[in-house]
């Protein structure tokens, strides 16, 4: 697990008895960093970063520091060979992969050797540089193991304690990420903490596992070129096309794209109670600190769902991934420049990717139809061909009109739409969900509906709402009745909300938001999720920065409680009115 204290301790310069008085108060123990050309260089080869005694090497040379270049968060159960091929492949490839064509030209240009050891010593050169390669900037990073004791529990305690600090004082956060990374406690505490202080911006993601692809890829199109160079003339090419072809393919199919669709689908374990630690002195520790940041751990739970989501569309894992693609692509590359078969490196360098690419696109147009499919047999609409021509010029008659918001509950299980403005289309011009292509009802229908379903029957007793709850209560067209309330009752908690609205908006205007403020601004749209739908599935149009006052709030709560009583004569003619 990342961020785990489970490190060997650092030497301090300092007397023992000194040390030992220091951890029995309250101040905070001193920021040690390594450097990240150290931790490159000496980071020892194994298949598992167990505890061991190979790190106090590395733990001598762990210095003061007031800040941190770097906090590297790592899994332990993760294999350490793709810990330092992340570590080399981000902060070496330039060099590496100039010195690779440097010498793949001289040996080509010079010494006139065939294909195939030209390409072969130059990847050999290639690796050598980013394995041994020095890093030249100065970097200070966190690392668990070498800068946070083991041997002194009280330290060790007081280490925990000061998570936060630490990830305070770094200027970026990296998180070595694998599928066990989103079931770790430490993991999971640190990046939240993280997040909350500095925001997504300064995260950034390695994905250990695309490691692995890009390894088989680079070891198969070097098989590919090599095989080419020697086998041309007794084996025919399509064989070792085919070949090629195969073997990735299958990797892709059968091993890569699952483990991609469980991190596209799988998000983030929310719940702390699922979260696992590996010793239960530590899972202790974190847990009280939680509860003493976040005041519970409902709310620790709310404030971590929301970054499995975030994460997927974060860009800062896009330098680890370039260089990791030129890595991967440098056999094809070579073999190109010496041989001049630009368009076949071309297809061999894109194929894995194109694959992959495909295979997602396909499952996912999948899912979308087979969910169509089954909303289609509770609500049939007819399809509107979508013309964005006519959509446009619309736009730009309207621009001193307010935008509006249009939420289309239909198709929430798809995803949530929203659009702005009237849609053009083969049946005129109408203001349709761009998901399913289903007409959304403009404020008038909604108002003249809302007046049509004011007196219902329920259980032989008509329920009697005014028109200013109905209309007001987000201008849904609802179906009242008692059970579909309690619902929404139960799930309309504002109080468990409003700390989690606080720690989503830090340092601006959203957090000092009132409790009628957040569930008149937040939840409308999960308030006409929820109410009264059955058998038709509403639609909402809410104008953009529409002012909510108190009014609205309690049009909301009395809704949760309607009068069940006959209706009177004038009542229904004022109604009606």
């Amino acid at each position: 697990m990342f961020g785990s204290t489970e490190a060997s301790s650092s030497v301090s310069e300092e007397d023992p008895s000194s040390v030992l008085d220091s951890s029995e108060d309250d101040s905070l123990p001193l920021f040690q960093a390594v450097e990240l050309d150290h931790l490159l260089w000496e980071w020892p080869w194994a298949t598992s970063d167990v505890a061991s005694q190979v790190w106090d090497t590395l733990s001598r040379k762990a210095t003061v520091t007031e800040h941190y270049d770097l906090f590297l968060s790592h899994a332990w159960e993760t294999n350490s060979l793709l810990k330092i091929a992340a570590l080399a492949v981000r902060y070496n490839t330039e060099r590496a992969v100039v010195l690779t064509w440097l010498v793949c030209w001289f040996l080509c240009r010079y010494c006139r050797l065939q294909v195939h050891l030209c390409v072969i010593m130059s990847c050999i050169i290639l690796f050598s540089c980013l394995r041994l390669g020095r890093i030249s900037s100065s970097c200070r990073v966190f690392f668990d193991r070498c800068c946070i004791p083991q041997d002194d529990p009280r330290e060790k305690a007081k280490c925990i304690q000061a998570i936060p600090e630490y990830l305070a004082c770094s200027k970026r956060f990296v998180s070595m990420w694998d599928e066990s990374c989103q079931s770790r406690l430490w993991c999971m505490f640190e990046l939240a903490i993280f997040v909350k202080g500095h925001g997504l911006d300064k995260v950034e993601i390695w994905t250990l596992r695309s490691i692995e692809f890009a390894a088989f890829f680079f070891t198969t199109s070097l098989a590919f070129w090599i095989g080419h160079d020697l086998l041309d003339d007794c084996v025919p090419t399509i064989v070792i096309d085919a070949l090629f072809s195969i073997l990735n393919t299958s990797y892709v199919i059968y091993y890569f794209h699952p483990i991609c669709e469980g991190y596209w689908k799988g998000g983030i374990v929310n719940r702390v109670g699922k979260l696992k630690c590996s010793l239960q002195s530590d899972q202790d520790a974190l847990l009280a600190h939680i509860r003493e940041l976040h005041g519970s751990y409902r709310n620790f739970d709310k404030y971590v769902a929301p970054l499995a989501k975030a994460l997927s569309g974060n860009l800062g894992g896009i330098p680890f991934a370039l260089r990791l693609t030129i890595v991967s692509i440098i056999p094809s590359t070579l073999t190109a420049f010496i041989t001049g078969r630009f368009a076949t490196a071309v297809v061999v360098a894109v194929f894995p990717d194109v694959l992959v690419e495909v295979l997602h696109t396909a499952k996912t147009n999948r899912e979308k139809n087979r969910a169509a499919k089954l909303l289609k047999k509770f609500d049939p609409q007819p399809h509107f061909e979508y013309d964005e021509e006519a959509t446009k010029q619309n736009l730009r008659l309207k621009k001193s009109e307010r935008l509006l918001h249009y939420m289309c509950f239909r198709c929430d299980r798809v995803r949530q739409c929203q659009a702005k403005g009237s849609f053009t289309t083969s049946k005129g011009v109408k203001t349709i969900c761009p998901g399913c292509y289903n007409n959304l009802l403009s404020q008038a229908e909604v108002k003249s509906m809302a007046i049509r379903l004011a007196s219902t029957q329920v259980e032989g007793r008509e329920v009697i709402a005014s028109r200013s709850i109905l209309y007001s209560a987000l201008c849904s067209s609802c179906c009242w009745d008692l059970d579909r309330m309690s619902q929404v009752y139960e799930g309309f908690n504002i109080h468990a909300q409003l700390d989690h609205l606080h720690m989503r908006y830090p340092g601006t205007g959203h957090a000092e938001m009132g409790r009628y403020e957040w569930a008149t601004t937040i939840h409308r749209d999960t308030m006409a999720s929820h109410v009264g739908h059955q058998s038709r599935l509403a639609y909402i149009a809410i104008c953009e920065n529409e002012p909510i006052v108190r009014v609205r709030y309690n049009c909301l709560m009395s809704m949760l409680h309607p009068i069940t009583r006959p209706a009177t004569k004038e009542e229904r003619e004022k109604m009606e009115s």
